[in-house]
């Protein structure tokens, strides 16, 4: 089954859906939810979320070594340990990010 995210502003009982072009001619189920904003006493405080990481000593300088060689011939690492050695990520811009993107 796909599945189709239109978000739109409902002006008329008559929708101009292009979006659907080539749906038609199939049987479809439609679900029509009303968007409500974000709860304005959301939560800000994140350290729950912080605290669900699992406690861990940190590398030691032999485990960085190994880090580092294995980083040089994987991008994905690489970008991962810049990340670390820059204090890691910032929690609460991505909470902003992510509720921002909802809306």
């Amino acid at each position: 089954m796909n599945a189709i995210r239109v978000r739109k502003l409902v002006d008329s009982e008559t929708l101009h859906l292009p979006e659907l072009k080539d749906l038609v001619g199939k049987t479809v189920e439609i679900i029509i939810l009303e968007e409500t904003p974000p709860a304005a006493s959301a939560p800000r405080d994140l350290s729950w979320f912080m605290a669900l990481a699992p406690k861990r000593q940190p590398p030691t300088p032999q485990e960085m070594e190994q880090l580092r060689a294995a980083a040089q011939h994987d991008k994905a690492l690489a970008a991962a340990l810049d990340i670390a050695e820059r204090g890691g990520i910032d929690a609460d811009a991505i909470a902003e990010i992510r509720a921002a993107s909802m809306i």
